[in-house]
């Protein structure tokens, strides 16, 4: 197992947030969380990337605790994009990639690599704003009202097959 979340919990004053959350993604896999708005989510993924801590449970990526990785371990696309929207995209990525240490030029030909492998070489120099043009300002899924245990979209989480791997595209 690659990430193994065991009984996470953490609350928030009175309001539980995450009640004993436990999954495991194996290697090779992309995942994803889908749920309503409050499901715990965005805690989940803060308590994996050490900028909250759990009241309890345990994360661990192969077997070591998350806490003790270099925060370059993990890739995380929060909901809000926090983009620059006049920034161009190149010019963009290349100053996330420099707050993780790598050098300007590695992280243009990176970038550049990516953008290829996505099939979008043309969003390098555009601005942010211009490439999500027509991008819904509200990802769908979050349309349904508030959070409520027992709804089939209340904390739900999904897996993807890796790349190279049956049913990928």
């Amino acid at each position: 197992m690659s990430l193994q979340i065991t009984d996470l919990s953490k609350r928030f004053g009175e309001t539980q947030a995450l009640d004993g959350i436990t999954f495991g993604v194996q290697p090779g896999q992309v995942f994803g969380f889908l749920g309503a708005n409050g499901a715990g989510k965005t805690t989940t993924m803060r308590i994996v990337l050490d900028i909250l801590r759990a009241d309890s449970g345990t994360v661990t990526w192969q077997g070591r605790p998350s806490t003790d990785l270099p925060r370059r371990t993990f890739g995380y696309l929060p909901e809000e994009r926090g983009l620059y929207p006049r920034m161009q995209v190149l010019e963009q990525l290349v100053f996330f990639a420099g707050l993780y240490g790598v050098p300007r030029k590695t992280a243009a030909a990176e970038v550049r690599g990516w953008l290829a492998r996505f099939r979008v070489p043309e969003y390098a120099d555009r601005r942010a704003e211009e490439a999500l043009e027509g991008q819904p300002a509200e990802d769908p899924v979050h349309r349904g009202g508030p959070p409520r245990p027992g709804r089939p979209d209340h904390g739900r989480a999904v897996q993807w097959p890796g790349p190279g791997q049956r049913g990928a595209s």
